[in-house]
Protein backbone atom coordinates (compact mmCIF):
# COMPACT_ATOMS: atom_id res chain seq x y z
CA UNK A 1 0.00 0.00 0.00
CA UNK A 2 1.30 3.32 -0.87
CA UNK A 3 1.45 6.07 1.74
CA UNK A 4 -0.58 8.98 0.83
CA UNK A 5 0.44 11.94 -0.62
CA UNK A 6 0.54 14.84 2.23
CA UNK A 7 -0.64 18.78 1.84
CA UNK A 8 0.88 21.35 2.71
CA UNK A 9 0.45 22.61 6.14
CA UNK A 10 -1.90 25.85 6.47
CA UNK A 11 -0.74 27.80 9.35
CA UNK A 12 -3.90 30.15 9.21
CA UNK A 13 -6.64 29.85 12.64
CA UNK A 14 -9.02 27.18 12.03
CA UNK A 15 -11.61 29.51 12.04
CA UNK A 16 -10.16 31.14 8.87
CA UNK A 17 -9.59 27.66 6.92
CA UNK A 18 -13.59 26.52 7.88
CA UNK A 19 -14.77 29.68 6.42
CA UNK A 20 -12.33 29.31 2.83
CA UNK A 21 -13.80 25.89 3.12
CA UNK A 22 -17.46 26.71 3.18
CA UNK A 23 -18.07 24.96 6.24
CA UNK A 24 -19.22 28.02 8.56
CA UNK A 25 -19.60 31.66 7.99
CA UNK A 26 -17.93 34.52 9.98
CA UNK A 27 -20.68 35.50 12.30
CA UNK A 28 -20.40 32.15 13.29
CA UNK A 29 -16.57 32.23 13.83
CA UNK A 30 -17.20 35.69 15.71
CA UNK A 31 -20.03 34.02 17.98
CA UNK A 32 -18.00 31.00 18.98
CA UNK A 33 -14.51 33.37 19.66
CA UNK A 34 -16.33 35.40 21.96
CA UNK A 35 -17.41 32.44 23.64
CA UNK A 36 -14.14 31.19 23.60
CA UNK A 37 -12.97 33.94 25.52
CA UNK A 38 -15.59 33.57 28.37
CA UNK A 39 -15.10 30.18 28.52
CA UNK A 40 -11.92 28.76 27.33
CA UNK A 41 -12.30 26.17 24.68
CA UNK A 42 -10.86 25.39 21.20
CA UNK A 43 -13.06 27.17 18.98
CA UNK A 44 -13.42 23.87 16.96
CA UNK A 45 -15.19 22.46 20.43
CA UNK A 46 -17.36 25.25 20.44
CA UNK A 47 -18.69 25.91 16.89
CA UNK A 48 -19.53 21.87 17.07
CA UNK A 49 -21.40 23.07 20.51
CA UNK A 50 -23.42 25.74 18.74
CA UNK A 51 -24.05 23.41 16.03
CA UNK A 52 -22.42 25.71 13.55
CA UNK A 53 -19.80 22.78 12.54
CA UNK A 54 -19.92 19.34 12.57
CA UNK A 55 -17.17 16.97 14.11
CA UNK A 56 -16.47 16.39 10.63
CA UNK A 57 -15.90 19.47 9.43
CA UNK A 58 -13.61 20.61 12.47
CA UNK A 59 -11.77 17.31 11.51
CA UNK A 60 -11.29 18.04 7.86
CA UNK A 61 -10.30 21.97 8.41
CA UNK A 62 -7.43 20.02 11.23
CA UNK A 63 -6.17 18.19 8.96
CA UNK A 64 -5.97 20.98 6.43
CA UNK A 65 -4.01 22.64 9.48
CA UNK A 66 -1.77 20.03 9.83
CA UNK A 67 -1.17 18.53 6.34
CA UNK A 68 -2.47 15.90 7.06
CA UNK A 69 -4.96 12.95 4.88
CA UNK A 70 -8.52 13.21 6.60
CA UNK A 71 -11.09 10.39 5.73
CA UNK A 72 -14.30 9.88 7.36
CA UNK A 73 -14.26 6.02 6.92
CA UNK A 74 -11.53 4.07 7.30
CA UNK A 75 -11.29 -0.20 5.74
CA UNK A 76 -9.38 -2.14 8.05
CA UNK A 77 -7.41 -3.45 5.65
CA UNK A 78 -6.09 0.11 4.59
CA UNK A 79 -4.36 0.56 8.24
CA UNK A 80 -0.68 -0.30 8.18
CA UNK A 81 0.44 -2.93 10.76
CA UNK A 82 3.56 -1.02 11.58
CA UNK A 83 1.18 2.04 12.08
CA UNK A 84 -0.73 -0.21 14.51
CA UNK A 85 2.27 -1.65 15.81
CA UNK A 86 3.15 1.82 17.27
CA UNK A 87 0.07 2.80 18.89
CA UNK A 88 0.19 2.34 22.82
Amino acid sequence: MEAPVLAAMDRRPIGQILIDMGLCGPDQLSDALAAQGAEGERVGVILTRMGYCTEWDVCQALARQFGLPCQKELKLDQIQDELVERLP
